[in-house]
């Protein structure tokens, strides 16, 4: 039986691989591999998807320290710790076999809510209704995900982000009875539309404009406009999105603000 993982651990262990110090990219079937160059050749000869012209040229020009990973196998390797290490024996300690997402939700997890009636708890695992992808619920409304949208690999993001289309939460049944650190309540809930994001704080502050305020969420800093509801944002977001076509509404906290 595998042994029982500490839900902190894997918090903080997703918190590291989505920062600027661990270089990812998405790479469908990657479990946290180092793409070095037969492992780039054996992804993209045996996966469809990464022979595309426009993966295969970000597989082929990624450094060869860059951590392979696909949304759900990369949950997988935060599970067990295997981030960067290029060994299928290894591979095979994962407290999870490689099955679907919905065979996890199904056979190793504890409880399963869905979203539109319950809160996901820290550590949770998020699927898509239609079990297409899936992340890691982290609290405080941040979300660890794999994916080739926005930073194209492994990334912090917010529940509102994809507030339509996150479904189901998964408490695993092989973490610890442990109660998580308390979450630090927030000085006051912001409304925004944010407008863009930037891994660097000197390109935030280039790009900012006249109204806008520049927050720091996970590793990103992030330009947005802000309103003092949610139904103010959502009225403006029409008039932003003629200036920034891919702008959209969510929320903050006043202590994330740095600009």
């Amino acid at each position: 039986m595998a042994e029982k993982l500490k839900i902190s651990e894997v918090i903080a262990e997703a918190r590291r691989v989505a920062s600027d110090k661990v270089p990812t990219l998405y790479v469908l079937g990657g479990w946290g591999q180092k793409l070095d160059y037969w492992t780039k050749q054996t992804f993209i000869r045996y996966y469809a998807f990464n022979a595309r012209d426009y993966r295969k040229a970000k597989i082929l020009g990624a450094s060869p320290d860059t951590i392979a990973m696909d949304c759900l196998c990369g949950i997988k390797s935060i599970w067990d710790h295997l981030v960067g290490v290029n060994n299928q024996t290894a591979a095979m300690r994962h407290p999870v076999p490689d099955i679907t997402a919905q065979a996890i939700l199904a056979g190793y997890c504890k409880k399963v809510k869905v979203l539109t009636i319950d809160e996901p708890a820290p550590g949770d695992f998020l699927v898509y209704k239609d079990y297409s992808h899936c992340g890691l619920y982290l609290g405080n409304g941040e979300v660890f995900e794999v994916t080739y949208a926005w930073s194209d690999g492994a990334q912090i993001t917010t529940l509102e982000q994809r507030k339509w289309q996150w479904y189901y939460a998964g408490t695993p049944n092989f973490y610890e009875e442990e109660q998580p650190a308390p979450q630090p309540t927030p000085v006051s809930t912001v409304y925004a539309v944010q407008v863009m994001a930037n891994r660097d704080l000197a390109l935030a502050k280039k790009y900012l404009k006249a109204g806008q305020h520049i927050y720091k969420v996970g590793g990103w800093y992030k330009n947005a406009y802000t309103y003092a509801s949610a139904a103010e944002a959502q009225a403006a977001l029409p008039s932003v999105r003629k200036t920034y076509k891919d702008a959209f509404t969510t929320t903050y906290k006043s202590d994330q603000i740095i600009e």
